[in-house]
């Protein structure tokens, strides 16, 4: 994609978040293509990712939402202050990057002013790709984070969020180019997406990393998990799992990272032999795995859509993992805590499919569907997932959040109203009875 008039690279808006550093990698993959990025993440983030470009205009931008957040346990008056401060250097950010910018690519529901300057850009003429990573997409009835019992939210507030999240995915769907997302959560949309994982998960230059990081020459076996959320990631049962294995004596040694900057990772990854990412994941590779994999290290990810996965994935994207039904979680640590062999034949596996991740690969993608390619092996369908079990928690638990979800709202609270076969799906699901 050049911009024709001119001649030049295209200039292209990332922003205003940032998840696992994918947007970060994406705008440095866009700078190696050739493209001018402006990477702009408002958050501070814990696990010590970088925070984008630092023109003033946006450090100012980035300033107030913090100020605001600070100000959250104090007098109204002063919250309703720096809300109003917060939203004056956002349209000036605003301002300032709509001349400079042909394409804008947002993440995790992100916009100026909310999903409000969506339209005024495509009105500007600008290009929109909006990303969805996850928790932003997933109907909130089957999604582990959006229902963590820390989180206490009612039935009704499942309800409310459901229908929320689908009124807000088709105010994006209607204002975007395209959008992007994983084949597994679409049940809220009703526009064919460009696959998240087809595209990739955007990943640091792979020249960085060592071909394959060595593994330790004596036992025990080092097991990693950095679990985002213990709960959602299934972290008591993997523990119990390894424990167990531990009891049958196997030499295993489960290192857990938590709350702690990603350097942190990275060094425990260099030396680790595996590492187990999730107990109830929706995609072969996520960010845990995918970093794992630049160290030629592989995953254990636990799952109930394998199936789903291999029928609406094409075979050349689906990442190498130690996939597992959850179930099953035991059996698949043995193997590669045993299995010396194929642990390393896996993790090179692994390492090889990421070569293809790293960011100026992924972003020369996304340079395409700016061009307005739309390659029939990117897109997902949305009228064809039939995916149930969601993420982040058991199928048990899934069904008893669905079916107080149907009791309570009716099957139209599901909010897929126009996926008549998936309506039906769920109801099995639950053995909710007929109307």
């Amino acid at each position: 994609m050049t911009d024709a008039s001119r001649g030049t690279p295209p200039r292209i808006f990332i922003g205003l978040t940032e998840i696992a550093g994918f947007y970060g990698n994406l705008a440095s993959g866009f700078r190696a293509a050739g493209a001018q990025a402006t990477f702009v993440d408002l958050e501070l983030h814990p696990f010590g990712y970088a925070t984008g470009d630092q023109a003033w205009i946006v450090r100012l931008a980035r300033w107030t939402p913090r100020r605001s957040s600070r100000a959250g346990a104090g007098f109204v008056g002063w919250i309703v202050l720096w809300r109003l401060v917060h939203r004056l250097p956002l349209a000036f950010l605003f301002i300032w990057a709509v001349p400079r910018h042909d394409a804008f690519i947002f993440g995790f529901r992100t916009s100026f002013f909310r999903l409000r300057s969506l339209p005024i850009l495509r009105w500007c003429g600008k290009k929109v790709i909006f990303v969805f990573n996850g928790s932003d997409a997933r109907p909130p009835y089957i999604d582990g984070a959006d229902m963590d019992p820390a989180r206490d939210l009612s039935i009704d507030d499942c309800i409310e969020l459901a229908h929320t999240k689908k009124r807000q995915i088709a105010q994006i769907e209607r204002w975007s180019t395209v959008v992007v997302s994983h084949a597994l959560y679409l049940h809220l949309f009703e526009r064919p997406a460009a696959g998240f994982q087809i595209l990739g998960l955007a990943q640091p230059l792979i020249a960085d990393y060592p071909a394959v990081a060595p593994e330790p020459p004596d036992p025990p076996i080092r097991i990693l998990h950095s679990p985002s959320n213990p709960t959602v990631k299934g972290s008591e049962i993997i523990r119990a799992a390894v424990g167990r294995l531990i009891e049958e004596g196997l030499p295993l040694e489960l290192i857990e990272i938590q709350d702690r900057p990603n350097r942190v990772v990275h060094e425990q990854l260099q030396t680790c032999h595996f590492v187990v990412d999730q107990l109830y994941s929706d995609g072969p590779m996520l960010g845990f795995a995918a970093e794992a994999a630049l160290y030629g290290k592989p995953a254990v990810v636990g799952s109930y859509g394998w199936d789903e996965m291999t029928r609406l994935m094409p075979a050349g994207y689906r990442a190498p993992v130690e996939g597992c039904h959850p179930d099953h979680i035991h059996s698949a640590i043995r193997r590669l805590a045993t299995d010396a062999a194929h642990r390393r034949s896996l993790g090179l596996a692994a390492r090889r499919f990421v070569e293809d991740w790293a960011g100026e690969a992924v972003a020369r993608r996304y340079l395409r569907l700016l061009s307005g390619e739309r390659p029939p092996e990117w897109m997902c369908n949305p009228s064809d997932v039939h995916y149930l079990q969601g993420v982040g928690l058991s199928e048990q638990r899934a069904q008893e959040i669905v079916g107080a979800v149907i009791r309570k709202g009716g099957i139209g609270a599901l909010q897929i109203g126009d996926k008549p076969l998936l309506e039906a799906a769920f109801r099995q699901f639950v053995s909710a009875p007929e109307p």
